[in-house]
């Protein structure tokens, strides 16, 4: 028998309510059976086990494809039913790039031709309905590998977004207005064409309590070796490590707008969570828990530890110099097993410091 079954999991996530863990505590048999029992439809059980299968083999674009590069594997953007004309035409920029990369294997689906997502599709239901086959490698002249979403999560599903990451390579956007998605668009059109100036320099932040499991991991196994990795590249770029104890909010904010924004910044941490509809929790779900917090179920003032969106000052609109990448480890995506989050982040880290902004931005944008 497998004593490692019956190990106590402590999930990441802080209850901002609270300052305790948000989610309770598992064995792995608990967790396996949950998931097993949690399943809603056979459908999500032949895609696991379609997954399981190919997990030993090539995964992703069929052979032959490099997912690297744009033109092979392909670009879409996948626009919800209902988002504003206005927020779609600030995106342009962007889309103009995309195509100008991907060639003939950009492909828009939105309700102009009727190929956007609709009520009721499952993964499988969409990308039959584009011709692409519901498994098997991805054959980018069906559908691209790289998809954005774009839309809130009641205009395409956080469900149909994960199913469909099981195979391909998505992202989402979802702003308030159209100034917020022509941001978007303008600093990442600046990031690939060069049209910045700042320095190259790289931050690797990251708290860690001796009675908290996750980040006691997250600091000794991501982190800290992360940045030993980085350093030693020798490529010119100059990299500082904050040890534990510095990894506080102020220096986050720092960090984050302030007077030691780096070119690129990797920080591991617990995420602070609200319930659905609680105050807070569009400003605060999310939000990166700092050395501050004390620990589980101590009496504190939890918003005097966290960093939230709402604390990062608006970048000047003026200004095409400031825009930084940033990588924020705070829980381990599904469907990765294969691969530790050191590989993963070695993975994105390698491609920012050796300048593949474009290849980088692919995978995000």
């Amino acid at each position: 028998m497998d004593e490692r079954l019956d190990e106590q999991l402590i999930f990441n996530g802080i209850n901002a309510e609270t300052g305790d863990y948000f989610f309770p505590t598992l064995t792995p048999r608990q967790a396996s059976q949950a998931v097993l029992h949690g399943l809603a439809s056979k459908q999500d059980q032949a895609t696991l086990t379609w997954r399981a299968a190919r997990a030993k083999g090539h995964l992703g674009v069929m052979e032959g494809i490099d997912p690297k590069k744009i033109a092979e594997s392909g670009w879409a953007v996948l626009i919800g039913d209902g988002v504003p004309a206005e927020h779609i035409e600030a995106l342009q920029p962007l889309f103009r790039l995309r195509k100008d990369q991907a060639g003939d294997r950009y492909q828009v689906y939105s309700t102009n031709d009727g190929t956007q997502w609709k009520p009721g599709q499952s993964k499988n239901d969409w990308l039959i309905e584009q011709k692409a086959g519901a498994g098997g490698l991805v054959n980018p002249t069906k559908v691209p590998y790289y998809v954005l979403l774009v839309g809130s999560p009641e205009q395409i599903p956080f469900e149909f977004q994960y199913q469909l990451d099981v195979q391909y390579a998505v992202g989402r956007i979802h702003f308030d207005t159209a100034a917020e998605y022509a941001n978007y668009a303008s600093s990442v059109v600046a990031a690939e064409k060069g049209q910045i100036s700042l320095a190259r320099t790289a931050a690797f932040w990251g708290p860690r309590r001796e009675d908290d499991k996750p980040t006691k991991l997250s600091s000794s196994l991501l982190v800290k070796p992360m940045h030993e990795w980085a350093a030693a590249l020798n490529n010119g770029w100059a990299h500082t490590y904050y040890e534990p104890e510095r990894s506080t909010r102020a220096q986050a904010l720092d960090l984050l707008g302030g007077k030691d924004t780096p070119a690129f910044l990797l920080t591991a941490s617990h995420g602070a969570c609200r319930f659905k509809g609680s105050p807070g929790q569009r400003e605060q779900m999310g939000a990166l828990v700092c050395q501050d917090w004390p620990g589980k179920g101590k009496g504190v003032e939890f918003r005097d530890c966290i960093v939230a969106g709402e604390d990062i000052p608006p970048r000047r609109e003026t200004r095409r110099t400031d825009r930084n990448d940033v990588c924020l480890f705070r829980r381990r995506h599904p469907g990765d097993e294969r691969i530790s989050s050191a590989q993963l982040a070695r993975a994105v880290v390698g491609k920012t410091f050796s300048g593949g902004a474009a290849e980088t931005n692919a995978l995000a944008s």
